[in-house]
């Protein structure tokens, strides 16, 4: 089966929005185009930027590898088309990797791999700017609780990991220190299925007073808010759920919080390939609007004629997966997978999106 993967940088068009007390600007014309095998995409999942900007990493689920892309512009709309470096290979232990997450520092970069039930942990190589291939610890086995983990953040309060688990659907907590990372949870936090089920992506606020799930299953964005009484504990159970037609939530992905203004951004697989954007009631309210300010549909971006992409590859695995916002909160990233629907021809497209973004509190 032939493969090719598109790299697509998006400009100029914008969406005003001028709704309570911010505007946000996000353009969405592609200006860039890269196909090429270079890219090394390969069913690319979640995605995050560096602490700095300067790289911007992917999990590649097929092909068991992170993939690291490096800006090559003084404001970072442009980044290499082939990776730097990678961490892959049977040293890295990758297994389905799924996501990934820098530690708030930039030394440590957390991922997610799903199929194995394990979060490896690799160092920062300050000398070569580079992430070392090994681990330099796993956070697996009966004790760690980890089951499918789709998601890992690090908070930005004190030092704490957090993963989400599709096959218990549980969010686990783990301490870490240096280079030392907990084997057992201090805090699991377990839902209903009609609450949380098979949850897929995480994030916490800048200020580390809320922590947002996706629940793939029940269509639903949770947040849950950090426990003044317990250091670095969460809410038992979702003190909000965005749910129903009006959040425009369809098999929600990936989740990630602005780094200033605590807008979050949710992105729709399954096919749907759409992201939605929602704003806080307040600036001080830890509760959202239901209704997302801004639903852009990525599938808009391309001119099918000239390139033949067609919704899903494979079934029920196309659509938007992983997003994030970079450091300056003035970029977002979005991977998608896709298929070509060229005669004769059954073509998997990995994509990777970056769209400029102002929100002028």
């Amino acid at each position: 089966m032939a493969r090719y993967t598109v790299i697509i940088l998006l400009f100029v068009t914008f969406f005003f929005i001028t709704r309570g007390h911010a505007n946000v600007f996000i353009d969405d014309i592609p200006i860039t185009f890269f196909t090429d095998l270079s890219s090394k995409l390969d069913h690319p999942e979640g995605c995050a930027f560096s602490p700095s900007g300067d790289y911007i990493a992917v999990a590649n689920l097929f092909s068991n590898s992170v993939t690291f892309y490096k800006q090559i512009d003084g404001d970072g709309t442009l980044y290499e088309q082939t990776p730097k470096f990678s961490i892959k290979g049977k040293r890295s232990k990758l297994c389905g990797p799924h996501d990934l997450a820098f530690s708030p520092d930039g030394n440590y970069i957390a991922i997610a791999n799903r199929k194995s039930h394990s979060i490896t942990i690799h160092k920062k190589n300050i000398s070569t700017n580079t992430y070392n291939i090994s681990p330099i610890t796993e956070i697996k086995g009966e004790n760690s609780q980890i089951q499918e983990p789709n998601s890992v953040r690090y908070s930005p309060l004190g030092h704490t990991l957090a993963v989400v688990n599709a096959s218990s659907n549980t969010i686990t907590f783990y301490h870490y220190e240096g280079d030392f990372y907990e084997q057992t949870p201090y805090q699991i936090i377990k839902e209903s299925q009609d609450v949380l089920w098979r949850p897929n992506g995480l994030d916490f606020s800048s200020d580390g007073e809320l922590l947002a799930v996706t629940s793939r299953k029940t269509h639903a964005l949770l947040i849950y808010q950090r426990l003044s009484s317990l250091e670095n504990n969460y809410t038992e159970h979702p003190i909000q759920i965005l749910q129903g037609p009006e959040t425009n939530l369809i098999d929600a992905h990936s989740v990630c919080f602005h780094p200033y203004s605590n807008y979050l951004i949710a992105s729709n697989s399954w096919g749907v390939n759409n992201i939605n954007i929602f704003k806080p009631i307040s600036s001080s309210s830890p509760y959202y609007e239901i209704k997302p300010i801004i639903t852009l549909d990525i599938n808009k971006m391309y001119d099918k004629s000239t390139m033949h992409l067609i919704e899903t590859f494979p079934e029920g695995e196309g659509g938007c997966k992983g997003v994030t916002f970079s450091p300056d909160g003035k970029k977002i990233a979005v991977t998608q997978n896709l298929s070509t629907d060229l005669p004769g021809i059954k073509t998997s497209v990995g994509v990777l999106l970056i769209y400029p973004i102002t929100i002028d509190n």
